[in-house]
Protein backbone atom coordinates (compact mmCIF):
# COMPACT_ATOMS: atom_id res chain seq x y z
CA UNK A 1 0.00 0.00 0.00
CA UNK A 2 1.68 3.46 -0.77
CA UNK A 3 0.39 6.70 0.60
CA UNK A 4 -0.16 8.13 -2.95
CA UNK A 5 -2.56 5.20 -4.17
CA UNK A 6 -6.11 5.16 -4.23
CA UNK A 7 -7.70 2.70 -2.55
CA UNK A 8 -8.16 -1.17 -4.11
CA UNK A 9 -10.51 -2.53 -2.11
CA UNK A 10 -13.50 -1.06 -2.91
CA UNK A 11 -15.54 -1.80 -0.08
CA UNK A 12 -13.07 -1.71 3.14
CA UNK A 13 -11.98 1.41 4.90
CA UNK A 14 -8.83 -0.73 5.73
CA UNK A 15 -6.49 1.25 3.48
CA UNK A 16 -7.86 4.61 3.78
CA UNK A 17 -7.76 4.26 7.51
CA UNK A 18 -3.98 3.18 7.43
CA UNK A 19 -3.21 6.24 5.37
CA UNK A 20 -4.88 8.38 7.69
CA UNK A 21 -3.31 7.28 10.73
CA UNK A 22 -0.34 7.21 8.98
CA UNK A 23 -0.25 10.98 7.98
CA UNK A 24 -1.48 11.75 11.19
CA UNK A 25 1.55 10.49 13.22
CA UNK A 26 3.95 11.60 10.55
CA UNK A 27 1.96 15.11 11.15
CA UNK A 28 2.09 15.11 15.24
CA UNK A 29 6.06 13.87 14.41
CA UNK A 30 6.99 16.94 12.89
CA UNK A 31 4.58 19.53 14.88
CA UNK A 32 6.49 18.40 17.90
CA UNK A 33 9.81 18.14 16.24
CA UNK A 34 11.80 19.69 19.09
CA UNK A 35 10.19 18.05 21.85
CA UNK A 36 11.63 15.29 19.96
CA UNK A 37 14.94 16.43 19.76
CA UNK A 38 14.98 17.19 23.55
CA UNK A 39 14.13 13.74 24.30
CA UNK A 40 17.28 12.56 21.60
CA UNK A 41 19.81 15.07 23.17
CA UNK A 42 20.13 17.33 20.45
CA UNK A 43 21.88 20.33 21.63
CA UNK A 44 20.37 23.77 21.31
CA UNK A 45 23.54 24.94 19.31
CA UNK A 46 22.63 22.12 16.81
CA UNK A 47 19.40 23.38 16.47
CA UNK A 48 19.80 26.87 16.16
CA UNK A 49 22.91 26.47 13.49
CA UNK A 50 20.40 23.90 10.93
CA UNK A 51 17.17 26.02 12.22
CA UNK A 52 15.81 26.96 8.53
CA UNK A 53 17.08 23.84 6.61
CA UNK A 54 15.67 21.78 8.92
CA UNK A 55 12.66 24.21 9.14
CA UNK A 56 12.24 23.86 5.23
CA UNK A 57 12.93 20.14 5.41
CA UNK A 58 9.82 19.82 8.03
CA UNK A 59 7.32 21.99 5.75
CA UNK A 60 8.17 19.87 3.10
CA UNK A 61 7.08 16.72 4.97
CA UNK A 62 4.30 18.28 5.70
CA UNK A 63 3.26 19.88 2.51
CA UNK A 64 4.19 15.54 1.17
CA UNK A 65 1.68 14.46 4.25
CA UNK A 66 -1.26 16.82 2.04
CA UNK A 67 -1.98 14.60 -1.07
CA UNK A 68 -1.69 11.33 1.29
CA UNK A 69 -4.17 13.07 3.84
CA UNK A 70 -6.90 13.95 0.88
CA UNK A 71 -6.79 10.69 -0.98
CA UNK A 72 -7.75 9.07 2.79
CA UNK A 73 -10.62 10.90 3.43
CA UNK A 74 -11.41 10.66 -0.25
CA UNK A 75 -10.98 7.12 0.19
CA UNK A 76 -13.53 7.06 2.84
CA UNK A 77 -16.44 8.77 1.49
CA UNK A 78 -15.88 6.72 -1.87
CA UNK A 79 -16.28 3.20 -0.15
CA UNK A 80 -19.16 4.69 2.32
CA UNK A 81 -20.99 5.67 -0.97
CA UNK A 82 -19.88 2.36 -2.43
CA UNK A 83 -21.46 0.48 0.11
CA UNK A 84 -24.17 2.51 0.30
CA UNK A 85 -24.80 2.09 -3.06
CA UNK A 86 -24.70 -2.32 -2.88
CA UNK A 87 -27.14 -1.54 -0.07
CA UNK A 88 -29.88 -0.01 -1.81
CA UNK A 89 -29.36 -1.95 -4.53
CA UNK A 90 -29.68 -5.52 -2.47
CA UNK A 91 -32.79 -4.30 -0.99
CA UNK A 92 -34.21 -3.54 -4.44
CA UNK A 93 -33.30 -6.96 -5.23
CA UNK A 94 -34.41 -8.65 -2.05
CA UNK A 95 -37.96 -6.48 -2.90
CA UNK A 96 -38.21 -7.64 -6.42
CA UNK A 97 -36.93 -11.26 -4.78
CA UNK A 98 -40.15 -11.16 -2.63
CA UNK A 99 -42.34 -11.85 -5.82
CA UNK A 100 -42.49 -15.30 -6.72
CA UNK A 101 -40.37 -16.72 -9.67
CA UNK A 102 -40.08 -20.38 -11.20
CA UNK A 103 -38.36 -23.38 -10.32
CA UNK A 104 -35.92 -24.94 -12.02
CA UNK A 105 -33.59 -27.80 -11.15
CA UNK A 106 -30.17 -27.42 -10.72
CA UNK A 107 -29.65 -29.88 -13.96
CA UNK A 108 -31.94 -27.44 -16.40
CA UNK A 109 -29.43 -24.87 -15.14
CA UNK A 110 -26.49 -26.37 -15.59
CA UNK A 111 -27.83 -27.64 -19.18
CA UNK A 112 -28.89 -23.86 -20.18
CA UNK A 113 -24.93 -22.90 -19.20
CA UNK A 114 -23.99 -25.64 -21.19
CA UNK A 115 -25.45 -24.94 -24.30
CA UNK A 116 -26.07 -20.97 -24.29
CA UNK A 117 -22.45 -18.95 -25.04
CA UNK A 118 -23.58 -15.68 -22.94
CA UNK A 119 -26.86 -16.00 -20.79
CA UNK A 120 -27.58 -14.81 -17.15
CA UNK A 121 -30.11 -15.66 -14.39
CA UNK A 122 -31.23 -13.50 -11.61
CA UNK A 123 -31.57 -16.16 -9.34
CA UNK A 124 -33.12 -16.25 -5.31
CA UNK A 125 -30.78 -17.46 -2.59
CA UNK A 126 -31.25 -18.01 1.11
CA UNK A 127 -29.40 -14.28 1.57
CA UNK A 128 -30.92 -12.46 -1.13
CA UNK A 129 -30.98 -12.68 -4.96
CA UNK A 130 -28.05 -12.82 -7.05
CA UNK A 131 -26.95 -12.84 -11.13
CA UNK A 132 -25.39 -16.05 -12.35
CA UNK A 133 -25.00 -16.93 -15.98
CA UNK A 134 -22.14 -17.93 -18.58
CA UNK A 135 -19.90 -15.78 -20.56
CA UNK A 136 -17.68 -15.59 -23.54
CA UNK A 137 -15.61 -13.43 -25.74
CA UNK A 138 -15.57 -13.26 -29.51
CA UNK A 139 -13.71 -11.09 -32.01
CA UNK A 140 -14.91 -7.73 -32.91
CA UNK A 141 -17.75 -8.32 -35.61
CA UNK A 142 -17.27 -12.29 -35.53
CA UNK A 143 -19.70 -14.82 -34.61
CA UNK A 144 -17.72 -17.58 -33.40
CA UNK A 145 -17.21 -17.55 -29.37
CA UNK A 146 -14.56 -18.86 -26.99
CA UNK A 147 -12.90 -18.59 -23.34
CA UNK A 148 -16.23 -19.83 -22.30
CA UNK A 149 -16.80 -18.99 -18.36
CA UNK A 150 -18.78 -19.54 -15.51
CA UNK A 151 -19.93 -17.13 -12.96
CA UNK A 152 -21.85 -16.05 -9.47
CA UNK A 153 -21.84 -12.76 -9.03
CA UNK A 154 -18.50 -10.94 -9.31
CA UNK A 155 -16.59 -14.80 -8.85
CA UNK A 156 -15.50 -16.73 -12.18
CA UNK A 157 -15.09 -20.30 -12.55
CA UNK A 158 -13.50 -21.55 -16.14
CA UNK A 159 -15.61 -24.63 -17.75
CA UNK A 160 -13.37 -27.47 -15.72
CA UNK A 161 -14.89 -25.96 -12.31
CA UNK A 162 -18.36 -26.50 -13.42
CA UNK A 163 -18.68 -28.93 -10.91
CA UNK A 164 -17.48 -26.53 -7.91
CA UNK A 165 -19.74 -24.05 -9.44
CA UNK A 166 -22.60 -25.87 -9.07
CA UNK A 167 -21.81 -27.22 -6.18
CA UNK A 168 -21.76 -23.35 -4.73
CA UNK A 169 -25.20 -22.88 -6.33
CA UNK A 170 -26.85 -25.78 -4.99
CA UNK A 171 -25.50 -24.54 -1.29
CA UNK A 172 -26.25 -20.82 -1.92
CA UNK A 173 -29.83 -21.69 -3.04
CA UNK A 174 -30.31 -24.52 -0.36
CA UNK A 175 -30.57 -27.45 -2.42
CA UNK A 176 -31.02 -28.91 -6.10
CA UNK A 177 -34.53 -26.75 -7.04
CA UNK A 178 -33.77 -22.81 -8.14
CA UNK A 179 -35.74 -20.00 -8.02
CA UNK A 180 -35.31 -18.50 -10.95
CA UNK A 181 -36.36 -14.71 -11.46
CA UNK A 182 -35.26 -13.88 -14.87
CA UNK A 183 -33.70 -14.88 -17.76
CA UNK A 184 -31.49 -12.39 -19.68
CA UNK A 185 -33.08 -9.71 -18.11
CA UNK A 186 -37.05 -11.20 -19.20
CA UNK A 187 -39.05 -12.45 -15.98
CA UNK A 188 -39.86 -16.07 -15.64
CA UNK A 189 -43.19 -16.38 -15.55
Amino acid sequence: MGLYKTNTEELSYKQSAIKLVVVTIVSALIWHRYTIYAWLGVSADWIEKYEYAEGFFALCILWAMVIPFYLGVIGIIETFVKRLELKRKQKMLNKRARKTGKQYSLDDIAKRLREEDIIEFEVKTLSGVIVIGSSSDCEPGGFKFFDKAYYIGDEEFELDQEKEFLEKLSHMCGGESITVLSIDGVKVK
